[in-house]
């Protein structure tokens, strides 16, 4: 795995290329998906990008500090450019909590921007799955299926893209409920509980982890237990 690609005459690595990517559209979409609730697309798109090196930050500070006693040895690895070296989780968080910290500083702390955060984040989410094929970490169950791919010597379950297709479906039924009269914060918590269940779906055609509880695995636990908060929430914002 690991393929490159050429731009300007430089070696890029296509993982970290397709997250860029990813965030690019990402935040050139929160620009058009602001207006949709009367927001501002330049401030929503300036707290995205601060939130984006927030993320990184976090992700391999993160890594350094799960990882202290190699860095203990050599602290000036520390500094050394590497994607390998993130930790994804601790990077979202970091992300997650820079962005709500920008947009409490714009006054734009409220469901209607999670709303129009909604799309750019299943945009974001798709430029992540596309680079996890590219790393290769994340790979699907042995298939014999016409779609399958070869990972690791094996034709196997394109995971990443069953997560794309069904992000693409839910990117084009959130631009068809953008002019519905939906109560705020009920688009981005449909986007919530649609993409639990499809990671809940999704990766059970893993095979790069093992289950972890009932024949589930960790990401699975956590996509169900994130789908059932936002089913609750939507139920409360039905009554609101």
């Amino acid at each position: 795995m690991q393929p490159f690609i050429q731009i300007f005459g430089l070696a890029i690595s296509a993982a970290p290329a397709a997250v860029w990517l990813g965030a690019v559209v990402a935040i050139w979409l929160a620009g058009r998906t602001a207006a949709w609730r009367g927001l501002d697309g330049r401030v929503l798109g300036d707290a995205l990008t601060v939130a984006g090196f927030g993320a990184l930050l976090g992700a391999r500070l993160g890594y350094v500090a799960l990882h202290a006693s190699v860095y203990v040895r050599d602290p000036l690895a520390a500094l050394a450019l590497s994607t390998s070296a993130l930790d994804g989780a601790i990077g979202a968080l970091a992300g997650v909590g820079v962005l709500a910290w920008r947009l409490r500083r714009a006054g734009m702390l409220r469901w209607a921007a999670a709303d129009a955060l909604a799309p750019p984040a299943l945009v974001l989410a798709m430029g992540l799955a596309l680079a996890s094929y590219f790393d290769g970490a994340v790979f699907g169950a042995v298939a014999e299926v016409p779609w399958a791919v070869a990972v690791w010597g094996a034709a196997r379950h394109p995971v990443q893209f069953y997560e794309m297709a069904g992000l693409l479906i839910m990117l084009a039924v959130a631009v068809v409920l953008r002019k519905r009269a939906l109560p705020d914060g009920a688009l981005a918590l449909g986007a919530v509980l649609a993409y639990g269940l499809l990671r809940l779906i999704v990766d059970g055609f893993r095979a790069d982890e093992a289950a972890l509880l009932a024949g589930l695995r960790a990401s699975q636990i956590v996509a169900a237990i994130s789908a059932a908060l936002a089913a609750w929430g939507l139920g409360a914002a039905d009554h609101r």
